[in-house]
């Protein structure tokens, strides 16, 4: 598992992952809910209906609905931040 920041809420799976396997990441230890493939994310804690998830230290996105720790986290939970990124990125560059 690869969490990089003490932030991070989440971990990308180094390895296909299949439900009951047991992950550490960040002193988190969780078991899987279901299978994760390679480089997906996992959550380490529950993370609640439009809270932030945090990877690599910074939110990429808000949680869709209630995340439980170990559930694979992907696009049909998370939604994205990357527009608002982009928004706020254009802006400076026009400043």
């Amino acid at each position: 598992m690869l969490a990089l920041a003490e932030r991070d809420n989440v971990a990308n799976a180094l390895e296909p992952l299949v439900a009951g396997d047991w992950i550490e990441a960040r002193g988190h230890a969780v078991v899987v809910l279901a299978p994760v493939p390679l480089g997906h994310k996992i959550a380490l804690v529950p993370i609640g209906a439009g809270r932030p998830v945090v990877k690599y230290g910074e939110p990429i996105g808000l949680a869709r609905y209630d995340i439980p720790a170990g559930a694979h986290v992907h696009t049909d939970s998370v939604e994205s931040l990357f527009t608002d990124w982009l928004a706020a990125r254009e802006s400076t560059a026009r400043a």
